[in-house]
C-alpha cells in the first residue's frame, strides 16, 4: 500500500498515525484494491487513488482530548487544505453518543457544516452503537 499513501497525520496529541489494531489497514486496503483475491488473480495490483490517513481515536477507540467532532473537523480542514482531498471515508460510532432514531446532532452537523463549506463527501460507516 506503500506507494497509494500519500500522508497520514494524527490529530491526538503525543499518538503517531500509525493504528496499533490493523483497522485502519484492513479499511485502506478494501478501499484501494477492493477484493485483493481478485486483484491478484488478475495480475493488476494498482491503485487508482491515493490515499490520506487521519488518526481521531486511540488505541482503546478513545478520544479524551475534547469533543471528536473537533478533531474531524480539524483532519478533513487539513487535509482538505494541504492536498485538496474531496471525499472522506469516515468509520466512526461513538458509545457516548449512540443514534436513537431521533433528531440528530453533534457529528452530523458537523459533516453538515464541512460539506457545505468545503464542498467535501463523507462515505460514513458506524458500528453498531446502540444505548
Amino acid at each position: 500500500m506503500a506507494p497509494a499513501v500519500g500522508d497520514a497525520e494524527s490529530c491526538l496529541p503525543g499518538k503517531g498515525p500509525e493504528d496499533e489494531h490493523g483497522h485502519g489497514t484492513l479499511i485502506a486496503g478494501l478501499t484501494l484494491y477492493g477484493d485483493l483475491e481478485s486483484t491478484l488473480r488478475d495480475g493488476n495490483l494498482t491503485s487508482r487513488l491515493r490515499l490520506f490517513s487521519g488518526r481521531i481515536l486511540d488505541e482503546n477507540n478513545q478520544n479524551e482530548t475534547g469533543f471528536v467532532e473537533n478533531q474531524i473537523s480539524e483532519a478533513v480542514r487539513y487535509f482538505n487544505g494541504e492536498y485538496g482531498c474531496r471525499i472522506f471515508k469516515l468509520s466512526f460510532g461513538d458509545k457516548n453518543k449512540p443514534y436513537l432514531g431521533k433528531h440528530v446532532k453533534g457529528l452530523s452537523y458537523t459533516l453538515d457544516v464541512l460539506s457545505r463549506k468545503l464542498n467535501v463527501i463523507f462515505i460514513v460507516s458506524a458500528g453498531n452503537i446502540t444505548a
